[in-house]
């Protein structure tokens, strides 16, 4: 940023644009990384208090505008079995693993994979378990 306000103080209105231009792009994907994380820590205090259905249409509108994005899936994955929906939950890791495979070739993480397998088993510790213990961890 300041080497394309130096830039445009000096008269060279070019070389400021591109400056500026790449500095309000870094800008932009640091905050849209900071949003992500606040909205995946916000969800997460929201299952830990109860609002599994509430956050359903959420987390379908968060999986289907960034299908690769794991964390959001086990959110939805938790937020729909805690709401009695078991089969939509496994559906979801099903979809997930399809979009994974198709887009990347790989399967899911392992966290997802233990949620999944927990969810067949209809583990009912999956109920009472605060919502971070689950969360996503790198």
């Amino acid at each position: 940023m300041r080497e394309g306000r130096d830039a445009l103080t000096a008269g060279r209105a070019g070389l400021a644009s591109r400056c500026l231009t790449r500095a309000l792009a870094q800008h932009v994907a640091e905050l849209e990384s900071l949003r992500s994380e606040a909205v995946q820590a916000r969800i997460d205090a929201d299952l830990a208090l109860g609002q599994h259905r509430e956050l359903i249409g959420e987390l379908r509108s968060l999986t289907a505008a960034n299908p690769l994005h794991e964390p959001h899936w086990l959110q939805l994955m938790l937020a729909l079995y805690r709401s009695g929906k078991q089969a939509e939950a496994l559906a979801a890791y099903i979809k997930l693993r399809q979009i994974l495979a198709e887009n990347m070739g790989v399967d899911p993480g392992q966290q997802l994979q233990d949620l999944y397998l927990r969810m067949l088993r209809v583990d009912t510790g999956l109920l009472a378990e605060p919502a971070p213990a689950l969360s996503w961890r790198p």
